[in-house]
C-alpha cells in the first residue's frame, strides 16, 4: 500500500487507488461500505498505518537469483538501486547483465570496451583491433618483402627497404 489514507468510516485504502475507485460526476464513497465520502475532509493521510507499512520485513526482489538481503520495506529503495543481482545495461554495449557481473564484463568481455594498441598505444574499441593492426597502425610489425628475416614497423618499412 502506498500512501495510505484512511477515510471518515475509518477504512484504509491506497491513497492511488481510493481516487481511481470515484467515478468522475459522482457523489465519492466508500468502496468499503459505500458511506459517502465528503469532499474536503473525506480522508487523510494514515501516518500510523504507513510507519506501520514501512516497518515491514521485507527479502530482495531478486533472491531467487541469490540475493539474500532482507530489511525494513523503508529502507528496499536503498537497497534495490546497489542490489547485485539487479539487471543494468552496459553504457558501451547496451548488454544486460547482472550488476555484480558489470565489471568483469566492461573490464575483459565487452566487445566496446576500450583497448590501447600495443604497437601504437592508440585507443579504440577491442573489436576494432585487427582492421587498426592490418590496416592502419603505423608501429604493427611487418615481415621485410625482402625476405632479410627482419620485422620493421609499417611506417619504416621504405626506409628500410632503401637502405637495404
Amino acid at each position: 500500500m502506498r500512501s495510505p489514507v484512511q477515510t471518515a468510516c475509518g477504512h484504509r485504502f491506497c491513497k492511488g487507488c481510493l481516487l481511481k475507485a470515484f467515478s468522475e460526476g459522482e457523489v465519492p464513497v466508500c468502496p468499503q461500505d459505500r458511506c459517502r465520502i465528503p469532499e474536503n475532509e473525506g480522508f487523510f493521510r494514515d501516518v500510523a498505518w504507513e510507519r506501520e507499512i514501512l516497518s515491514l520485513r521485507v527479502k530482495c526482489k531478486k533472491n531467487e537469483r541469490g540475493c539474500n538481503w532482507t530489511g525494513q520495506l523503508r529502507h528496499y529503495e536503498e537497497h534495490f538501486v546497489a542490489c547485485q543481482y539487479e539487471e543494468v545495461t552496459c553504457d558501451d554495449c547496451k548488454g544486460e547483465m547482472q550488476r555484480r557481473l558489470l565489471h568483469e564484463h566492461t573490464t575483459s568481455e565487452c566487445p566496446n570496451r576500450i583497448v590501447q594498441c600495443v604497437y601504437c598505444e592508440e585507443e579504440f574499441a577491442i573489436w576494432f583491433t585487427k582492421f587498426h593492426e592490418d590496416n592502419e597502425c603505423a608501429r604493427f610489425p611487418l615481415e621485410c618483402t625482402q625476405e632479410c628475416g627482419f620485422q620493421i614497423p609499417r611506417e619504416e618499412v621504405n626506409k628500410h627497404h632503401f637502405i637495404q
